[in-house]
């Protein structure tokens, strides 16, 4: 049965020992699976070994007591893993291994557990704290323990050949009993000197786990240490390996300022750092699976790169890399983390500084650096202002959105995430949803300037650069600010075709409501209370609440709408935005019959997406034009109210195209699935001698097309598109 253990990994051997014969009753350790079954584990202390409880007092003694158990007691750990290695070999000899019960059956005369079999090995000895191994330590379909036990001194494992596991498991632990307060706990950990590089193989698995201080939270070990073979890789994750790191130091020697890498992960290699804490054990296998909340809220990871100009953890093509937690610190030329063509790097926390000018990480072209959207992670470049560098054709995925760093034609251009988070993209994205020369805020907030890249100050702030620039929050509202002025956190307005909020409208009495949106920029409306109102009831009247705001003309004049929010638990803690609707109506001439001007419509196109848009308000259409919209002079004519027919404007926020129609029914079907009011357009003529507009469909991109020439309309047919008839009529043109 699987044994729960959240306190503990107690005796990656000694807990067998304590269910075994009930010595330590008085400690809150349990037992964990590593016990024999059938034979398929060993438990290896060492001869004349001393145990000791968590107050420092002796408790047991190698050979004592030992009975109908499979225990093999040797003099050193180069003994224990010769059996280990070849059990074989090893006969029954009641000399060599005298009062040891190794055997199911005592006329067998070789050991009781073959290649296959797994062991735990402790050390647990005071006097004894130093454990050298001359052979490789080999792991391969099989699993091993390897830990200390209430030693309260540093322990060191010399591994003179290094270690490889493949298709199996090895756990190298500092360890505790039950709920340590005492002695000399905050010296003990372990330290594994590595004379060759540990190579993780095709379905093996290492995990180093320092100290378990925090599931009970009264110890406070240092953090154990792995110190890299001079010149060489501390770690080699080879495809299908995988390497986990909790509460250890991966460390260069004093002198070793190594080319090669601390680490390196391989294509298909895996590697994650994370907090510890508290586990079950598989039973299968003995090896620790972590519970979720139970982790240490004091994590030790550590990488010391050293003076090295190499990269601390270099990941290849294929490979990925994980850090929960940790404090990773670099002093030389080097990057913490190298990301290679198709590698990805998910930071989910901890914290990675490089104390030199040189980025903390390199994003190179192809590569993928993935920031989650409640990341905890702080990346920074202490003497320079590049956290992570982003190479053309490098991706950041922020959230759930993903950007790919476009060329650029100037090497000079600069692609990064700075020391507070900020995305600076001064080639865009690849796919032109990111502009160039735009800076995206760690809230989402993007900040396009118009003509240059905007600054960042000294505390990481936005300012806005010469000529202005756009502001879009994450819903997709752009607002345009003014060099000098500050981005609102709130504002309210009708959105324009190319995604802006205008903040001011004029609009025809007669005319059909306005309806507005709010835009949050960099806050977060939760705990405010809104409230709507207007300056001028006989000019406009609202309807509705929250991002649903209706604005009907009623008379002639202007009026401002104030929309505030007040914070439910300060109610002095306001933010407000305004919106001013400037209501019109045309004048009629003496003598019998309209003589009313006629208002021009005009036309503009859009080269990046094909569309065409059409509008009575010269301030929108100068607006679009001053964006990079062809201006293709005026469409139509719009005709007097009393002699015109309504002719409604809708949007569709999701594709960013205007729908134009005089059929209401229409008109309301496309706002039922979705698509924004935006009221009366213009009047279209209803006199016999007025001029049909065509209506054309692209069964592609979904565009209508409104044109008086017939030509035109004949063209985009034989084009594909579909012709749907005459849509409605203007008066003759005046050009």
């Amino acid at each position: 049965m699987k044994n729960k253990f959240c306190n503990r990994f107690t005796a990656v051997g000694l807990a067998v020992l304590m269910c075994s014969y009930n010595v330590l009753s008085s400690s809150t350790a349990q037992a964990i699976p590593i016990q024999n079954r059938g034979g398929n584990y060993i438990l290896a202390p060492l001869t004349d070994t001393k145990y000791y409880d968590w107050m420092g007092e002796k408790i047991w003694k190698a050979g004592d007591s030992i009975t109908d158990q499979y225990f093999l007691v040797c003099n050193n750990f180069g003994e224990i893993y010769d059996v280990f290695a070849d059990p074989g070999k090893y006969k029954y000899n009641e000399e060599t291994y005298e009062g040891i019960d190794m055997y199911k059956d005592p006329d067998l005369q070789t050991c009781a557990f073959d290649k296959t079999s797994s062991f735990a090995m402790m050390i647990a000895d005071k006097n004894n704290t130093s454990v050298d191994l001359s052979k490789k330590l080999e792991i391969n379909d099989r699993y091993a323990q390897v830990g200390t036990f209430n030693v309260f001194k540093t322990v060191t494992l010399n591994l003179e050949k290094g270690l490889s596991v493949k298709n199996g498991g090895l756990l190298l632990q500092n360890t505790f009993s039950g709920s340590v307060s005492g002695a000399d706990s905050d010296k003990q950990k372990i330290a594994v000197y590595l004379g060759e590089p540990a190579e993780i193989e095709e379905g093996g698995r290492l995990i180093l786990d320092g100290t378990e201080s925090a599931t009970v939270g009264l110890v406070n070990s240092p953090a154990s240490e792995l110190i890299a073979p001079d010149g060489k890789n501390a770690i080699v994750v080879k495809k299908d390996g995988q390497v986990e790191v909790a509460q250890f130091e991966i460390k260069r020697s004093k002198n070793d300022d190594s080319a090669a890498a601390l680490i390196n992960v391989e294509n298909g290699g895996n590697l994650r750092f994370f907090a510890g804490g508290g586990k079950d054990f598989n039973p299968d296998t003995g090896m620790p699976e972590y519970i979720e909340g139970l982790e240490s809220s004091d994590a030790k990871v550590d990488l010391d790169n050293g003076a090295s100009s190499s990269p601390a953890v270099s990941v290849a093509n294929g490979a990925n890399v994980t850090v929960e937690a940790g404090d990773f610190t670099a002093e030389g030329a080097g990057a913490i983390f190298e990301l290679a063509d198709g590698a990805t790097l998910n930071l989910e926390g901890g914290k990675i500084n490089n104390t030199t000018d040189a980025p903390a990480i390199n994003v190179n072209s192809g590569a993928t650096v993935v920031i989650p959207e409640d990341s905890k992670a702080e990346v920074k470049s202490e003497n320079g202002k590049v956290a992570i560098d982003l190479d053309a054709g490098s991706k950041v995925q922020k959230g759930e959105n993903l950007i790919t760093v476009a060329s650029v034609e100037d090497d000079s251009a600069s692609n990064y995430v700075d020391n507070y988070g900020n995305i600076v993209l001064q080639s865009g994205s690849e796919d032109k949803k990111v502009a160039p020369n735009t800076i995206i805020k760690p809230d989402g907030t993007a900040i396009t300037g118009n003509n240059k890249l905007p600054d960042v100050d000294a505390n990481g702030s936005v300012t806005i650069p010469e000529g202005g620039a756009i502001v879009t929050n994450p819903d997709g509202n752009k607002i345009e600010v003014d060099k000098g002025d500050n981005v609102p956190s709130i504002v309210i307005g009708v959105k324009n075709s190319d995604g802006t909020l205008a903040t001011s409208k004029r609009v025809e009495l007669g005319g059909g409501p306005l309806s507005l949106e709010i835009a949050t920029f960099g806050v977060d409306l939760k705990g405010y209370s809104q409230s709507v109102t207007v300056d001028n009831t006989n000019v406009v009247k609202i309807q509705g609440q929250n991002k649903n705001i209706a604005v009907s003309p009623v008379g002639v004049g202007e009026a401002t709408i104030t929309v505030t929010y007040s914070k439910t638990d300060a109610p002095n803690d306001t933010l407000s935005a305004t919106f001013k609707v400037t209501v019109y109506k045309n004048s009629s001439g003496g003598g019998g019959g309209s003589t009313q001007k006629l208002n021009k419509v005009y036309r503009a196109y859009n080269p990046n997406n094909g569309e065409h848009l059409y509008t009575l308000d010269e301030k929108e259409f100068k607006h679009v034009t001053s964006l990079g919209w062809h201006d293709e002079g005026v469409a139509f004519m719009a005709e007097t109210e009393k002699n015109g027919q309504a002719l409604y404007r809708v949007y569709n926020p999701n594709s960013g195209l205007h729908h134009y129609t005089t059929d209401e029914n229409e008109k309301n079907t496309l706002v039922s699935l979705g698509w924004n009011e935006e009221g009366i357009a213009w009047y279209a003529s209803n006199k016999p001698q007025s001029a049909p507009v065509y209506r054309v469909y692209n069964p592609n991109d979904g565009q209508h097309h409104y044109t008086v020439d017939g030509h035109e309309k004949d063209v985009l047919v034989s084009l594909g598109w579909t012709y749907e008839g005459i849509a409605f009529k203007t008066a003759p043109i005046e050009k």
